[in-house]
């Protein structure tokens, strides 16, 4: 019986310990390029981007990002490096013609997230380039179900919360 106590406390100590509310931002978000799979609003996909005047879904406009999408661009990459719990760098990405570059840093405790400089070179006509750039310029945390293969990044867009989904980017 002492046995199986010992053992019992040995795993309930091991889980504990193993527990933290951090996240390791540096494994999460550098050293990849992360490619852009969606936009979400309320849990569900975001299709606002081609809605017509009417509220109609603008399907050809749809397929033509979702095409451009696949051809090239809709990434981004982050570089930093850590003093405490907060992570800070780089990053830079590519709509579909334009590219941006700025500043960013992180809290892993609360997944705070703040972009401090902003720069864009060119400019995109497709709604989904044009979503993603403004996007990522509006980021202010990550969300919590983020790991090494999947990266959400929160957004204002006005006064409405959204999140861009990423996978990262397989050559």
């Amino acid at each position: 019986m002492k046995i199986k106590s010992a053992t019992l406390l040995f795993l309930i100590l091991c889980v504990f310990t193993a527990c933290n509310n951090s996240d390791d931002v540096m494994d999460i978000l550098t050293n990849k390029t992360w490619k852009l799979n969606t936009i979400f609003y309320q849990g569900k996909l975001d299709y606002s981007y081609w809605m017509d005047a009417t509220g109609k879904l603008d399907k050809n406009a749809l397929d033509e990002s979702v095409k451009k999408k696949g051809e090239k661009g809709f990434v981004v990459t982050f570089d930093g490096a850590r003093v405490g719990s907060v992570v800070s760098g780089t990053f830079s990405g590519q709509g579909y013609n334009s590219k941006f570059r700025g500043k960013w840093s992180a809290d892993e405790d609360n997944r705070r997230m703040v972009i401090t400089e902003y720069q864009v070179e060119g400019s995109d006509s497709d709604v989904l380039a044009k979503a993603f750039i403004n996007g990522m310029k509006n980021v202010f945390s990550y969300r919590g179900n983020s790991d090494t293969n999947n990266l959400h990044l929160n957004f204002k867009e006005g006064e409405l919360t959204k999140y861009m989904s990423f996978t990262i980017l397989r050559e």
